[in-house]
């Protein structure tokens, strides 16, 4: 029976969360993976850590799927020759705006580990977000392979599992590649830099920030990840929190025409920022510089 390692540590479901669960229609159960066949309704469904890899393949799709714990990657349609990966540890929430048939398959991770360092002695992991689909149709053809095979009483590990691997390793090169070929150039990153700098008073939306740099919103998020370390809005907050701390320490200004002029919704906004993330409120802090 699929056992996989229970001693890793696991994200626990808040319980505020409404958990929204696929229909299994069918599962098959191996030695070393678990396999269910799922509907799912358009709406949002959350996806508990396991100690395992879960490998998502759609079957039938007509919808677009999107990742709530990747707010700064938009929606974006799964292909019929992609999947979508997730580690273990993590838990994901995904949203479908219409129906899917999905096959899903766990793998302990220990083993799937274990096959990606004998093909790949340097592996320290898959290396990307859990969020975006990937392009790899081999392993997606491994996978209904198994499938069938499980159907039928029979499944052949090593020759699925070392070609769903490859095609993951292949996949993550191909995207470390193009990666590096959508880095945002050196005048657009200063556009993008430069634009955030002068409208912090503005909302500054993803859309918006991808039409400076002249990219899609997928590509550009991304690349300003790759190059400046934070998505987009998180990198936002921080100039924000940059820009008002500059201001309090160096002004007599009113805390509130701070918070409106450096983007937040209210002086209440900014303080709870400000103490989440320095320990210290906006108040007490002019208090200490002054």
């Amino acid at each position: 029976m699929f056992n996989p390692r229970a001693d890793r540590t696991l994200a626990v479901p808040s319980a505020q969360t409404r958990v929204r669960q696929p229909t299994v229609v069918e599962a098959r159960e191996l030695a070393w993976a678990r396999l269910t066949l799922q509907e799912l309704v358009p709406g949002s469904y959350r996806f508990p850590a396991r100690p395992t890899y879960r490998l998502t393949v759609p079957i039938e799709i007509d919808c677009r799927v999107s990742t709530k714990d990747s707010p700064d990657c938009p929606p974006c349609a799964l292909l019929p020759s992609q999947l979508l990966l997730t580690g273990p540890g993590v838990t994901t929430t995904r949203s479908f705006d219409g129906p899917a048939r999905c096959l899903e398959v766990e793998f302990d991770a220990d083993r799937i580990e274990a096959v990606a360092k004998a093909q790949e002695p340097s592996f320290s992991g898959f290396g990307r977000g859990w969020g975006e689909p990937w392009r790899a149709q081999d392993a997606r053809d491994a996978v209904l392979t198994l499938w069938r095979q499980a159907l039928s009483g029979r499944a052949s590990e090593q020759d699925v599992l070392s070609t769903i691997v490859a095609d993951l390793l292949k996949a993550r090169e191909a995207d470390e590649m193009a990666h590096r070929r959508r880095a945002l150039s050196g005048p657009v990153r200063r556009r993008v830099v430069a634009h955030i700098e002068e409208n912090l008073q503005s909302s500054l939306k993803l859309a918006e920030l991808a039409e400076v740099a002249k990219l899609s919103p997928f590509h550009f998020a991304r690349a300003f990840r790759h190059d400046l370390g934070l998505p987009p809005r998180a990198y936002v907050l921080e100039r924000r929190l940059a820009r008002a701390r500059e201001a309090i320490e160096t002004t007599q200004d009113r805390l509130d025409s701070i918070s409106y002029r450096v983007g937040f919704s209210s002086q209440q906004h900014m303080t709870a920022t400000f103490r989440q993330r320095h320990g210290i409120t906006p108040g007490a802090l002019r208090r200490h510089g002054h």
